[in-house]
């Protein structure tokens, strides 16, 4: 009966082998826990979060990471199935990130023309820790990712049902833009809305979308990125719209409000 036992613990124990590395695949059928300071490597042609995710742990400087070797694919990645914690890449052109935290699925893209080195994210359902922003910016989404890389690439990031986009923005797209914290406050990255969602090509809506930013970013110029909402342009500047200088005490000057938070700007008449 003990030979029994052992030997079909042995047969399950090979067929969930069998089944989590076949013919070239990875099949996640349950969490993987990669501790600090590890790597799990995936080379092999594709890998389907069936089921199952991968659980990285964060703690910063000696976080561990789950990365992906060129040219290899993934599918399947979910609310329920994804990637939480740190994602590697090493010399991939464009790379979609299954990353998720808590119950939230927040996937993030780049893409590199030029030089090409390693490229770590993670993506954190909460609110930084940091909200001081420059005047342009009215609201952040109170979810970041984190990006550590060297050279400068397109950043694209989505948001779904969860993120209340409609609050942030006001119930339209037409102000909603990239924002990055530069370690001191958080800083406006001149964004555009994807024609369709980069995650499953679904389109661009207030419940679910994707946005890019218009040129390559400066990886090391920020410490994190997050969705943002902007002053309308009407908002931020009222110029007076009559000039009367007869010394009635209505009209006499000519003034700019808002002006103030453009030192640079140059005024014609």
């Amino acid at each position: 009966m003990e030979q029994f036992s052992y030997l079909n613990t042995c047969l399950n124990i090979l067929t969930y082998l069998f089944s989590f590395i076949c013919y070239g695949q990875i099949n996640i059928l349950s969490t993987i826990y990669v501790a600090e300071n590890a790597e799990m490597h995936i080379a092999v042609d594709k890998t389907t979060f069936n089921n199952g995710g991968v659980y990285t742990e964060r703690t910063a400087g000696r976080y561990g990471l789950l990365s992906f070797a060129t040219n290899v694919a993934w599918e399947g990645a979910d609310i329920d199935a994804n990637i939480d914690g740190f994602i590697r890449i090493y010399d991939h052109q464009s790379f979609v990130f299954p990353s998720g935290d808590q119950q939230a699925f927040q996937p993030a893209m780049i893409q590199r023309t030029e030089e090409r080195s390693p490229v770590d994210l993670a993506f954190y359902n909460k609110e930084h820790e940091n909200t001081d922003k420059e005047f342009l910016i009215e609201q952040i989404s109170p979810f970041y990712w984190t990006v550590f890389g060297e050279h400068p690439a397109v950043l694209s990031f989505a948001w779904n049902t969860l993120n209340n986009i409609q609050g942030l923005s006001n119930n339209t797209l037409e102000n909603l833009s990239i924002v990055g914290f530069d370690g001191t406050q958080w800083r406006f990255i001149d964004a555009a809305l994807d024609q369709s969602n980069f995650y499953d090509n679904s389109a661009v809506t207030l419940l679910s979308g994707s946005i890019s930013s218009k040129n390559p970013v400066n990886l090391e110029g920020y410490e994190a990125y997050s969705l943002g909402s902007l002053i309308k342009t009407e908002e931020m500047i009222r110029v007076s719209q009559g000039f009367t200088p007869n010394g009635d005490g209505i009209n006499d000057t000519w003034y700019i409000d808002g002006i103030e938070k453009f030192p640079d700007a140059e005024i014609t008449v």
